[in-house]
């Protein structure tokens, strides 16, 4: 059985940054290697590291029992979907239930799917102990993923995705940035009318981050929109939004015209 090789780190340039998408404002270092609470970049130079994969390196890096379990359990089975039982799967749920007190473990893979199993289990309480009771309280700059009236379902997200890069969709998208930071994005597509011969664009979705609003962010992608629109041949643009949301409608009385019109809705 031929061993795999593994090539040394090659120097990084800072092109080749370019192809990642920015999540967060990242220093413009390397790092390919981590030991205990220090991590060494490409050049070699050393880092104490405090952020510790945003506080999940509990042990710190590459602990020397965790490296021998991920070694072990990768020699015999990865991931066989968390439809099917595993023995290790077992082994942790009963090591929980006895060193908690708690009697069962919902195991998740990402923030917002454990937040999604905590509502539904709040849920499914209040209905059976508080007559019903279903509303969540929810914090302003919530960190994993939607939730609430804004949640998706992530087959929604990934065929957005996919229609963005589909010549034949008539979905579209814009971003705003400055230096590799973003600053704002809108959706928007196209589609037919029986009112008029030439298609209308809908400016679907609108967002500017917080400490970017009121610095024109909002109304260059609107513009931006009106362009493209007209570019293709649409008569008009329009989109929704609440009636209390003034911030936004103080924008767009500016860029954009209400015609009084009130939306109704059904839900299948």
């Amino acid at each position: 059985m031929l061993e795999p090789h593994i090539a040394p780190p090659a120097c990084v340039t800072e092109d080749a940054f370019a192809a990642l998408m920015e999540i967060s404002k990242r220093p413009p270092v390397v790092f390919v290697e981590g030991r205990g609470s220090w991590l060494t970049d490409q050049e070699g130079k050393k880092y104490l590291d405090f952020i510790q994969g945003w506080a999940v390196n509990c042990l710190g890096h590459c602990p020397t029992a965790i490296v021998s379990a991920i070694k072990s359990q990768a020699e015999q089975l990865l991931n066989c979907s968390p439809a099917y039982y595993n023995a290790p799967m077992i082994r942790l749920a009963e090591l929980i239930a006895r060193y908690s007190g708690l009697h069962r473990t919902f195991f998740t893979n990402s923030g917002a799917e454990a937040i999604e199993g905590a509502i539904k289990l709040a849920r499914k309480w209040g209905q059976i102990h508080r007559g019903g009771a279903y509303e969540i309280v929810t914090m302003h700059h919530g960190f994993h993923g939607r939730s609430g009236k804004t949640a998706l379902a992530r087959e929604i997200t990934e065929m957005t995705w996919a229609r963005f890069f589909d010549g034949y969709e008539l979905v579209h998208g814009l971003v705003a940035e400055s230096n590799g930071a973003l600053l704002g994005l809108t959706h928007y597509l196209f589609h037919r009318s029986t009112i008029a011969i030439e298609p209308v664009c809908y400016l679907q979705d609108l967002f500017t981050a917080e400490a970017s609003r009121r610095k024109g962010v909002g109304r260059a992608l609107i513009e931006e929109v009106y362009r493209q629109a007209k570019r293709s041949g649409c008569g008009r643009v329009y989109w929704h939004t609440q009636e209390t949301n003034r911030t936004a409608r103080a924008l767009y009385d500016k860029v954009a015209e209400h015609l009084g019109f009130i939306r109704y809705h059904k839900q299948f």
